[in-house]
C-alpha cells in the first residue's frame, strides 16, 4: 500500500544553498597551481554520514508531550483493494485530519494503529533511489522504479543548528574557501544543516520544472519539524528526481556566477535565485562613509529594494541604515570591488573598532532564511 501525501499546501521554500563548479579541484589542492582531472573527482562517491533523520546539535531533540496534547485523528481502519487484486486494512488517508494540517501520527495513540498510513517519515517504507553523475550538475538523485504522484521519497536530514552556529559555520566556511553548502531553514532560528551528517536528500538537483517539492511536517506528539520531498506528478523508472531549490543567497556574492541553473527545462530562469535582483550584494561587507564623521563605518549588506534601489546596511554595532550606494562615498570589503563615489578617493579610513553615531533603528537579522542543498556533489 502507497504511502500518499497531499502535495497541495504548506511547502518549504527556503534553502541556503551555493552551486559546486565544474571542473572541480581537490580540497587541499586548489594551492599547489594544478587540477586533478574531472573524470577523477566525479568519480569519487560523495562523502557524508549517513543520517536516517536529524541529529539536533545546537539543542535537544523534542520531547515527547503529555497525552492530552498529542494530536489524535478521529479515523477509522479500512479494507482497500491493492492493484494487483489483494486486499489490505489500512488507516489515515487522504481525509485524516493530521494529513490535512500536515502533521504525523503518532503511532502510541494514532486509532488506527499499525495500518496507520500516516507515520512518521523514518517508520515510512521509502523507494529505492540511485544515486548517479549527471552530465553538468555533479552528482544526481534518480529512481529505480516508477513512482506515483504525490508519494514519499525521502526526508532532507542533516544536523539541526540554531543561528548562532549556522553563522559560525558559514565564517569558517569562507574563511576556508568552502564552497559547497546543503543548509535547509527549519523553522525560525533553526537550521538542517547536510554538509557533512545527512541522506540522499542532499544531492537531489535543482530543476526550474520539478518532479518534486519539499513540504514541513510536524510530529503529533512532540512538535518536532521535519521535512519530506514529495513527487508532485508521476515519476518514470530512471527519471532524475528534481525540486525547486528557488534559494536567496548569503554571503555568497563573490560565488554569484555559481547560482546559475543548468536544469535544461523550457521554462528555465537561468538561475537558481527565485529573485536575484532582489537579494543584490546580499550578504557582502563594506564600509560606508559619514559625512559627519568623517569616516569608514563597516556593515553588512542585508537586503536591496528593486523599487527604491537602496541596499539596507546592517553597521556592526547594530544600527540599520538603507543607503543608495551609487551615491554615497563606500567600498567593498570582499575583493570585489564595484564603482565608487568620486569623493570616495579623498575621505578618510575607519578608527579600528569606530563606533558609528547616528539614530538608532531597529536591527534586522544578519542571516536571513534561503531556500534549500547544493546540488553538484
Amino acid at each position: 500500500m502507497r504511502n500518499t501525501y497531499h502535495t497541495k499546501g504548506r511547502k518549504n521554500k527556503k534553502f541556503i544553498v551555493a552551486l559546486e563548479q565544474l571542473p572541480m579541484v581537490a580540497h587541499g589542492e586548489a594551492d599547489l597551481g594544478f587540477q586533478l582531472p574531472r573524470e577523477m573527482l566525479l568519480n569519487r562517491p560523495p562523502k557524508f554520514e549517513y543520517l536516517k533523520r536529524n541529529l539536533f546539535v545546537s539543542r535537544e531533540r523534542p520531547k515527547r508531550m503529555p497525552k492530552d496534547d498529542v494530536s489524535v485523528c478521529n479515523c477509522r481502519v479500512e479494507k482497500v483493494v491493492l492493484p494487483d487484486g489483494s486486499e489490505a486494512l489500512t488507516g489515515c488517508g487522504d481525509n485524516c485530519l493530521n494529513r490535512l494540517s500536515f502533521i504525523h501520527c503518532d503511532p502510541r495513540t494514532c486509532p488506527c494503529g499499525q495500518a496507520c498510513s500516516n507515520k512518521p517519515f523514518h517508520l515510512l517504507k521509502a523507494p529505492q533511489l540511485d544515486v548517479f553523475l549527471t552530465e553538468n550538475r555533479g552528482h544526481g538523485v534518480r529512481m529505480t522504479q516508477p513512482l506515483r504522484r504525490g508519494n514519499f521519497v525521502v526526508e532532507y536530514a542533516g544536523e539541526v543548528i540554531d543561528t548562532a552556529e549556522l553563522q559560525r559555520r558559514m565564517e569558517a566556511s569562507r574563511e576556508s574557501g568552502e564552497q559547497h553548502f546543503y543548509i535547509m531553514e527549519m523553522g525560525p532560528g533553526l537550521f538542517i544543516d547536510a554538509r557533512r551528517k545527512g541522506n540522499h536528500a542532499r544531492l537531489l538537483n535543482s530543476c526550474c520544472d520539478p518532479n518534486c517539492e519539499t513540504q514541513k511536517w510536524r510530529d503529533a506528539a512532540t512538535g518536532e519539524v521535519r521535512i519530506g520531498i514529495f513527487s508532485t506528478r508521476d515519476i518514470r523508472e530512471d527519471e532524475e528526481l528534481t525540486y525547486d531549490y528557488m534559494f536567496e543567497h548569503y554571503g555568497l556574492a563573490g560565488m554569484a556566477q555559481g547560482f546559475k541553473c543548468q536544469c535544461g527545462a523550457k521554462n528555465c530562469r537561468g538561475t537558481m535565485d527565485v529573485n536575484p535582483e532582489r537579494k543584490r550584494d546580499w550578504g557582502r561587507r563594506l564600509e560606508v562613509f559619514w559625512e559627519g564623521d568623517g569616516v569608514f563605518y563597516r556593515g553588512t549588506v542585508t537586503g536591496y529594494s528593486t523599487s527604491s534601489g537602496k541596499h539596507t546596511i546592517m553597521y556592526d554595532d547594530g544600527d540599520t541604515e538603507r543607503v543608495k550606494l551609487d551615491q554615497v562615498p563606500h567600498r567593498w570589503l570582499d575583493g570585489d570591488a564595484s564603482p565608487r563615489s568620486s569623493a570616495q578617493a579623498a575621505s578618510g579610513s575607519p578608527g579600528p573598532g569606530a563606533e558609528r553615531r547616528g539614530p538608532r533603528i531597529s536591527p534586522l537579522p544578519v542571516v536571513q532564511p534561503l531556500p534549500a542543498a547544493l546540488a553538484s556533489r
